[in-house]
């Protein structure tokens, strides 16, 4: 109490760009890049880089709030920009974009 906390983190494996590597053909990853708003761009490279089937660009600003502000990029150029909505409307389109992945 009154004192100052310090917490000392690892690095670990990014989680992603692992799954991206050894995935078979029946699976699918997806992940977030927290970017910083207009750096879009960047987050279409970690969608290559990490051989991701679908990532979202989810601007760094909304991390806090109760609202997501997001881009759905897909591997084929595809971007399907989502109005602003509470997080567990937005979890629920999520889950429906994941699924269509497999059909």
């Amino acid at each position: 109490r009154g004192g100052t906390l310090t917490i000392e983190l690892e690095s670990t494996e990014d989680i992603l760009a692992a799954a991206g590597r050894i995935k078979r053909p029946d699976q699918r990853t997806i992940g977030f890049s927290l970017v910083r708003r207009g750096e879009i761009e960047r987050s279409r490279d970690k969608l290559r880089r990490k051989n991701a089937d679908l990532i979202v660009y989810n601007p760094l600003d909304t991390m806090s709030s109760a609202t997501i502000e997001s881009i759905l990029l897909y591997p084929d150029g595809r971007a399907e920009e989502l109005p602003t909505r509470p997080k567990a409307d937005f979890a629920a389109i999520l889950l429906d974009r994941a699924a269509a992945l497999f059909e």
